[in-house]
């Protein structure tokens, strides 16, 4: 029989061995757990940036994650070194600051016009004057091609000697890697402007303004610029109008088929942005772009259904009411295109909205007589008495 002290000794070299396993299990899990954290912490890095591009020539921007901040004023024409590393031309006007924080580190640099017109450049860290020594000359080599791209000071001349180095592919490229959307759009800009861009070019640019550039605005404005070199060329036509159809806002949206619809279109293209108006929201927004371009869409009798479809896809009974009470008053409306009118208007859930559309197609067509029967049949869809006598009044008092 093994005595106390040797079995107390049994027992504490068992409890050792097992706390050491505890121990190591505990340490492995902790570890497993903040690598995930880390990696968790990775992912959700969001970047946030604030613009105020007074225009072309004069920005400021800040952006920042969760590792550093970047402030940066900019105007006028900069002029930068071919590997993007320093400034090596500045305007009389001209302004450059760039300010970095990273925890507790803060350097900023700053590049006015000297006398002799030539960039003077001033460097600080910590908010004291330093000289541009070996380190913050490899800082600003780093943090420089950022800030040229999100400024999109001299914009024109690079993207010149990028097409001439990498082709189009290597400006697309650089426009991935900017994160201000104005600055983006210039960039676009430039590519667009320089020749004539082949059809992959084109393709692929407009997929990446789409995924790309989330500000409604600067995409609309981009796309009303781009807009003839799309619409010119079929193949890429498609892709010009899905872009469109990333647009979130209603008023940007209406704004560029505006611009489109004034074009010299194609039934296609016609086609492409009574599609287009269709998933917007705003009922306002649409009705206004059916009624101020319905004569492009009429001209074009192959995207007259699409129109339609349009037009009935306005939920408000008065918007719906104010487009259909629009083209009556051009008066010269096709017999099938009239149909079309007369069938939409049965589709208003409002009894004195859809009355009001049918007694003005009465008045329209009072000497139609087949215009006169489909204009019977809807006035049985109404509901109210009142409002169906008012129809069945007018349609009499034509008959007579």
């Amino acid at each position: 029989m093994m005595s106390k002290s040797k079995l107390s000794n049994v027992t504490a070299r068992r409890f050792t061995v097992v706390l050491g396993i505890t121990l190591g299990l505990l340490t492995l899990t902790l570890a497993l757990h903040t690598r995930a954290q880390e990696g968790q912490g990775r992912k959700k890095t969001i970047t946030e940036i604030n613009e105020n591009r007074a225009n072309d020539s004069e920005t400021r921007i800040r952006y920042s994650d969760d590792k550093h901040s970047v402030e940066i004023k900019a105007r006028e024409s900069l002029e930068f070194s071919d590997d993007d590393a320093d400034l090596k031309n500045i305007s009389r006007n001209g302004y450059l600051m760039i300010e970095e924080r990273r925890g507790s580190m803060s350097r900023k640099f700053e590049v006015v016009p000297g006398a002799d017109g030539q960039p003077q450049r001033t460097f600080y860290v910590q908010g004291q004057p330093h000289p541009l020594d070996r380190e913050g000359r490899a800082w600003l080599a780093e943090i420089l091609p950022d800030v040229i791209r999100n400024t999109a000071i001299g914009a024109q001349a690079r993207v010149k000697r990028i097409l001439r180095q990498r082709g189009p592919g290597g400006v697309l490229d650089e426009i991935s890697l900017i994160k201000s959307d104005g600055a983006k759009r210039i960039y676009f800009r430039e590519l667009l402007n320089n020749g004539t861009p082949d059809t992959n070019t084109l393709r692929r640019a407009a997929r990446q303004m789409a995924r790309e550039i989330s500000s409604d605005g600067e995409k609309a404005n981009l796309l009303k610029e781009g807009a003839d070199l799309y619409l010119d060329n079929e193949r890429v036509a498609p892709d010009f109008f899905e872009t469109i159809n990333t647009i979130s806002s209603d008023g940007e949206r209406r704004l560029v088929l505006s611009v489109v619809l004034k074009k010299n279109l194609n039934d296609a293209n016609v086609t492409r942005a009574a599609n287009s108006a269709r998933p917007m929201s705003s009922d306002g927004e649409k009705a206004t772009l059916l009624v101020q371009h319905s004569d492009v869409f009429l001209h074009h009798p192959s995207a007259i259904p699409a129109f339609f479809e349009t037009v009935n896809s306005i939920s408000s009974d008065g918007e719906h009411a104010r487009v259909l009470s629009s083209l009556l008053k051009r008066r010269e409306l096709s017999k099938d295109t009239l149909m079309r009118l007369i069938r939409s208007a049965e589709r208003i859930a409002s009894d004195g909205e859809k009355a009001n559309v049918l007694v003005n197609a009465v008045r329209v067509y009072a000497s139609d007589g087949a215009a006169l029967s489909a204009i019977a049949d809807a006035a049985k869809t109404i509901g109210s008495d009142g409002e169906k006598q008012r129809v069945l009044s007018a349609l009499a008092r034509q008959r007579q």
